[in-house]
């Protein structure tokens, strides 16, 4: 987690926008890089399937092999239609780490006296900010990763899932946050939240 500091300037702005003036206690972002890192297993698991897809569609549309025939048409869409999920994941799961990285770069968070907000300002986009108020907030945690990182869980309450179960509702700060910065941050909502 880094500090206000080296967050972007549209950022910066956008979290004075979202807060609405309110005095700032605290504010930071998520480690793009580590970000990237984590979502690596996503791009490995759409490497194979991108792979595959693309075989797959060429060989149907004669790309591989021009002289090979598909018996009728009906065979050919049905190839299509088989190929083309595949290769919906895969493009997916190539793209995920690149797109992970670029939404973290533009995600600020900032613990205000009305709660936690968190915002994603991509330049010249739509900003989306979430606001959490200490009333809702009942439990911290850091749940510490490798190499030092880790996430801020916020216990937000209760709910019932589809099957009537009641299940616990959290928010995550999944920046892979700094532990340490992660402890600071989770005593600062925690005093906050009190007061």
């Amino acid at each position: 987690m880094r500090t206000g500091y080296d967050l972007p300037l549209h950022v910066v702005e956008a979290i004075r926008r979202e807060t609405g003036g309110r005095d700032v206690l605290w504010y930071g972002r998520p480690n793009a890089n580590a970000v990237f890192r984590h979502a690596l297993l996503l791009w490995l698991l759409g490497v194979p399937f991108l792979l595959f897809s693309l075989v797959w569609l060429g060989s149907i549309l004669g790309l591989l092999n021009p002289k090979a025939e598909w018996y009728g048409s009906w065979n050919k869409i049905g190839g299509l239609i088989f190929g083309l999920p595949f290769l919906a994941v895969g493009c997916f799961g190539v793209a995920a780490p690149f797109w992970s990285r670029w939404q973290a770069a533009h995600t600020g968070f900032a613990i205000t006296a009305a709660g936690l907000t968190v915002v994603v300002a991509p330049p010249g986009g739509t900003t989306m900010a979430t606001l959490i108020p200490f009333t809702e907030i009942l439990a911290v945690d850091c749940v510490e990763q490798a190499h030092g990182y880790g996430t801020l869980k916020l216990h937000i309450g209760w709910e019932r899932d589809s099957d009537g179960d009641l299940t616990r509702k959290d928010e995550s700060l999944s920046g892979n946050l700094d532990m340490l910065q992660c402890d600071h941050e989770s005593f600062t909502i925690k005093s906050v939240a009190v007061s």
